[in-house]
């Protein structure tokens, strides 16, 4: 079989540089896009503000992982706008590139903040979007894919969940503050978190390149969400501490204000119904088996 060729933009990011690994072992050409001189055959430089004919030249497939980080504290109006406007310009001139030359399949970045606050509500794909600044910025990243609407291409959106990684991502503070007793349940410790182990991550997006049948909105978390209190006393097992530690809702809000209610305080119950339906199965489908795997990472 011929080998099939994937361009990736936000290649140096941590759920690319699980992934890319993994797709070149199964047999895939990556090429990365790069926003700087291309150095050798692997590159391609581009410029997420304008368009570059022949950027998918022999790609069958693309990746699109790019975006400012949501983590960049604090949210500024200027923080907000590049976290925004990072997303979207990439997007459309991706999308645009894609349609005008034909690609198969188009794999997109997005969010489980696509849904808000929904409390304990089940969230599969089919769930409405909620509210609040993350899930508007996840809805318009989605409809930034609309050039793609009207072609062949088929595409694919990650609704991504919190991924625990241990050189990444939000858990190497977490991780780091529990081992020293800091750990904390925060606010009523009641709300849902989706979460999905790295590896799990770069597993999924191999999958859905290789399931035609799988298109849209794809919930991108492990099928056993847990609420933060529960993700605490596994944490506190994994390092082997306990958390003794509460940080209430308005403490939360006052250092951190909109950060804390989206990021820290939010419920997102996420289902991943599409990749169960398509025969996915999970290597860490448990929150103690996932963090118990990072261990010997964090030693």
């Amino acid at each position: 079989m011929t080998p099939k060729t994937i361009a990736v933009a936000g290649a140096s990011g941590l759920i690319a540089s699980a992934t890319l690994p993994r797709l070149e072992a199964a047999g895939w050409n990556v090429v990365r896009l790069v926003r700087k001189p291309a150095r050798h055959a692997g590159e391609r430089s581009w410029d997420p503000t304008a368009e570059t004919a022949g950027l998918f030249e022999g790609c069958q497939a693309v990746l699109n992982l790019a975006g400012h980080s949501i983590a960049d504290w604090p949210w500024t109006r200027s923080t907000r706008r590049k976290i925004l406007e990072s997303r979207l310009a990439a997007t459309s001139t991706l999308a645009k590139a894609a349609k005008a030359q034909g690609v198969e399949t188009f794999v997109n970045g997005s969010a489980i903040g696509y849904y808000g606050n929904q409390a304990d509500r089940e969230l599969p794909e089919s769930s409405p979007a909620g509210t609040g600044f993350l899930a508007e910025v996840c809805q318009a990243w989605e409809r930034a894919l609309s050039p793609l609407a009207s072609s062949a291409t088929r595409t694919v959106v990650l609704r991504t969940g919190i991924v625990l990684a241990s050189r990444g991502g939000s858990l190497p503070p977490q991780w780091n503050a529990s081992r020293r007793g800091l750990g904390a349940i925060l606010g009523y410790g009641s709300q849902w978190i989706s979460w999905i182990q790295l590896e799990d991550v770069s597993r999924a997006i191999a999958h859905l390149l290789a399931d035609p049948r799988l298109h849209g909105p794809v919930n991108l978390c492990a099928p056993n969400p847990v609420r933060q209190r529960e993700f605490a006393g596994a944490l506190d097992m994994a390092v082997g501490r306990k958390t003794r530690l509460r940080a209430p809702s308005w403490v939360l809000r006052t250092l951190l204000g909109k950060f804390a209610d989206e990021l820290l305080l939010a419920s997102q119950r996420g289902v991943p119904t599409a990749l169960t339906e398509s025969g996915f199965t999970w290597e860490f489908p448990r929150i103690h088996d996932a963090l118990g795997r990072l261990r010997s990472e964090f030693a």
